[in-house]
């Protein structure tokens, strides 16, 4: 219970950055960038979890101008203490922390928190950036928020996001896309084991996202997606 009241008050402390930030970037990236969002469906209204992949240090911010929502990511522990600015900015602008990039029981309980209130959590199941744009493999247990709350899983698709990270392409406006994919709900799983739920739903998850990205960036999942063509 003080974990949420904390966790609530935090949220109110930061909501000034956010706005600020958001505002910022819904002129910016139109701007700077040709960018264009896709929705493939209705984007539910409750609690939700978005599931993206990661190719740029701006997904987040992408993903919630996007959106036109506010999405509550998972950050890993190193963002919080790279410097002293990747660190603030990432807690001001709304962040819970993964210690070694594991979801703990304190991280779980502020994400379920969040949940439990109508909001939406965002995960980059891959685990790390893909420096080249093109699907990395799930990690096992990226499911396992989705497995316990049995919200709705929104898939999205960023592409052409990793040219963000060096700020001289900016210059070329290049196109950002944002694909968003229809929700969907887990199946209840009847599998003996966590680890086997988890695995296999973490395939599930990344074959949604991969069905929404170019067939050249579904990396590992390209032959689990029939082809476009």
């Amino acid at each position: 219970m003080w974990l949420t009241l904390l966790w609530i008050l935090y949220l109110m402390r930061a909501s000034w950055f956010y706005s600020f930030a958001t505002t910022s970037l819904a002129f910016l990236f139109p701007l700077l960038t040709r960018w264009n969002v896709e929705f493939r469906g209705p984007l539910p209204s409750g609690p939700l979890i978005v599931m993206v992949n990661h190719s740029g240090f701006l997904d987040p911010a992408l993903v919630n101008n996007s959106l036109k929502r506010r999405v509550i990511f998972l950050a890993k522990q190193e963002l919080f203490d790279k410097n002293r600015v990747a660190s603030w900015i990432t807690q001001h602008y709304g962040g819970i922390r993964l210690n070694r990039g594991r979801l703990n029981r304190d991280s779980l309980r502020l994400a379920e928190s969040v949940l439990g209130q109508g909001g939406a959590i965002g995960v980059f199941p891959e685990g790390t950036r893909s420096h080249s744009g093109v699907l990395q493999r799930g990690q096992r247990g990226a499911a396992l928020l989705a497995i316990q709350s049995r919200v709705p899983i929104v898939p999205v698709a960023l592409v052409g996001t990793e040219k963000l990270n060096r700020w001289y392409h900016l210059f070329l406006r290049p196109s950002i896309d944002v694909i968003v994919g229809e929700a969907f709900v887990l199946p209840i799983g009847t599998e003996d084991s966590r680890k086997a739920q988890t695995s296999n739903a973490t395939t599930m998850i990344m074959e949604k996202i991969a069905s929404l990205l170019p067939e050249h960036r579904r990396g590992a999942y390209i032959g689990c997606v029939p082809s476009t063509h």
